[in-house]
């Protein structure tokens, strides 16, 4: 038995091979650009009609494109499950300095906007909300745990029915990724303790996926409880799998959960280049393994201070005890998230390097 801790030089040789056959598919079945050539600038998803969905979402900027706290700006989390997510909503809602949120209790607040928006003019009686995230709207509006993919759909009309159409509105998106075998393992423990998240619609194309198209792994409304970790990995269409990389992707790309449209391989590639195109469309993202850092990064985005630093606590998965054999399995299993982490771990140390170079901001 060894720790998940080590986990890194099993998945490190699964990755190499993943980008190696990844770019060798893309010659067969030319997609442009390919991922392994480039994948640095932020442009529009493949299948978006036009650029309208995408043109009120605002990148990280180097230059410090400034959020309006009194109007028009939106911070939208997308909460990946198991990454830190729970407590960096906590943090958003109650430690954000001089914009703290009013809560009735841990999940019911309300993150209104100073009354006097543009032009001195409240954007609504109470002047608005500056934040969508489970904690400060009502029974997840856009579904359970809602990926890029719905968010992007649903959150614009969303705000214009809760506050009017207002075309200057600019939306932020946010998220925390983690370590990919420690989450998955994380995601495994909470669903012993009885965790399903089957209300979740995983809405593309304006439709649920179909049972054919997204089979359960278990019968009646959960695993059962005591789901072994052979059980939790033999589940092919166990959604845990690549979860950031599927959450963070234009699922539309691949047409949505219908994995007969294309090769499989084809299907990953084209899957793990959307994910990493809209990782660089997020004004930020935070790694639940470096709070320091990541607080570091969105007070600069978003100008502002905590009032707590940024935590997470402490899981299970972290002194899980899982074979050799089975590390195996989670890493193969979960190699686009493997790849999409080292991406996205490149890139925030990007972004703390410009932090340290004021000549560059």
């Amino acid at each position: 038995m060894c720790s998940c801790l080590f986990a890194k030089n099993t998945y490190v040789v699964a990755s190499i091979s993943v980008v190696l056959v990844t770019c060798y598919y893309y010659f067969l079945y030319p997609i442009e650009p390919a991922p392994c050539l480039a994948l640095h600038q932020p442009r529009l998803p493949e299948g978006a009609e036009s650029r309208q969905q995408y043109a009120s979402i605002v990148p990280f900027d180097q230059f410090a494109t400034h959020f309006n706290w009194a109007a028009n700006d939106v911070i939208v989390f997308l909460h990946i499950q198991k990454t830190g997510g729970t407590r960096f909503d906590e943090h958003l809602t109650r430690d954000v300095a001089h914009h703290e949120c009013e809560c009735n209790n841990w999940r019911n607040c309300e993150c209104n906007r100073p009354v006097g928006g543009q032009g001195g003019q409240p954007m609504s009686g109470r002047g608005g909300s500056w934040l969508f995230s489970r904690f400060s709207t009502e029974k997840w509006p856009c579904g359970v745990h809602a990926d890029w993919t719905e968010l992007t759909n649903c959150v614009p009309s969303y705000f214009d029915k809760e506050e009017g159409f207002n075309h200057d509105r600019r939306f932020w998106y946010v998220t925390v990724l983690r370590e990919p075998v420690q989450r998955f393992v994380s995601e495994w423990k909470h669903v012993v303790r009885g965790a399903s998240w089957r209300s979740s619609v995983h809405l593309c194309n304006g439709r649920p996926p179909t049972q054919e198209e997204l089979p359960p792994c278990y019968q009646g409304d959960s695993w059962g409880g005591e789901v072994s970790l052979e059980d939790f990995l033999a589940c092919d269409s166990n959604l845990a799998f690549n979860r950031q990389t599927r959450m963070l992707a234009d699922l539309s790309v691949v047409d949505c959960y219908n994995t007969t449209s294309m090769p499989a391989m084809i299907r990953d590639a084209k899957l793990l280049q959307s994910a990493k195109s809209n990782l660089l469309q997020l004004a930020w993202f935070g790694i639940s393994s470096r709070h320091g850092e990541s607080q570091k990064l969105f007070q600069h985005t978003f100008n502002v201070t905590f009032t707590q630093d940024l935590e997470s606590r402490s899981t299970q998965s972290e002194n899980t005890e899982i074979s050799r054999e089975n590390l195996i399995t989670i890493a193969r299993k979960n190699s686009l998230d493997i790849e999409l982490f080292q991406f996205a771990s490149k890139l925030f140390n990007d972004r703390l390097a410009l932090l340290s170079n004021p000549d560059k901001l």
